[in-house]
């Protein structure tokens, strides 16, 4: 599969639904020096590790007006609608391993967009998302570098579906043990199908998307368990 061929981008072409609604991982923020907003010190010990928390930045107050925003897109009415920032220090988490930059770095997740157009024909929208978050930050001017990636451009470059991060939504019948694709999945969670070579461990898969790679830990650690099984049984046939 090479990604981002256009016969393979028409052939995973879903269209948003009530399970497959489009979410974004926006711009990354570059900084000439870190931000005064995420400098200091561990209160509790001086290590700078609070500097590492992910935050959120919400615009609504209400789960229905969360519910609002994320209809409105849907509908094609706008091509975004505020919700939440998720902001990932990610400078900040880098200089806590030991590995010190001459500059700063933000990640944002944030919610909600519309799927019909690239993140590079939404200059509006990428302002308005940088200017909600620097409002949080004491030298905003150092800012010197941003990229939106909207839910299209995930959708074409990764493949993800409705341009989703997660995949598919986490919403009733998508969740816990019901989050997989095995036709058995008391005996193999994370087999894609029935076929027995091939596991899934993608953001569809529980526990959902992780930073951390868990569904991609969970899905090895079956896979270890069902080669050393085979290799057991085919010793004890032999």
């Amino acid at each position: 599969m090479i990604v981002g061929d256009r016969l393979v981008i028409e052939r995973t072409h879903i269209p948003p639904g009530p399970d497959r609604l489009p979410s974004l991982h926006a711009s990354s923020l570059v900084g000439g020096q870190p931000e005064d907003g995420q400098r200091g010190e561990d209160d509790r010990g001086g290590s700078g590790a609070a500097d590492t928390a992910f935050r959120f930045i919400f615009a609504v107050d209400s789960l229905a007006d969360f519910e609002s925003a994320t209809l409105r897109v849907m509908n094609g009415d706008v091509d975004y609608a505020p919700g939440y920032i998720q902001v990932y220090c990610e400078g900040a988490a880098m200089r806590q391993l030991g590995h010190v930059e001459p500059f700063d770095r933000l990640t944002l997740f944030f919610k909600n967009m519309a799927l019909d157009r690239p993140g590079e024909a939404l200059a509006d929208v990428e302002a308005a998302v940088k200017a909600q978050v620097l409002a949080h930050v004491a030298n905003p001017e150092d800012c010197v570098w941003s990229r939106l990636l909207s839910p299209r451009d995930l959708q074409q470059i990764f493949l993800f579906p409705a341009g989703n991060l997660d995949h598919t939504m986490l919403v009733g019948g998508q969740t816990f043990y019901h989050r997989r694709f095995s036709t058995d999945p008391a005996r193999r969670f994370y087999a894609f199908g029935a076929m027995p070579n091939v596991s899934y461990c993608g953001a569809g898969a529980y526990p959902c998307g992780s930073i951390a790679g868990t569904p991609g830990y969970m899905c090895a650690q079956e896979m270890i368990r069902h080669v050393s099984n085979r290799g057991v049984i085919a010793d004890a046939r032999g």
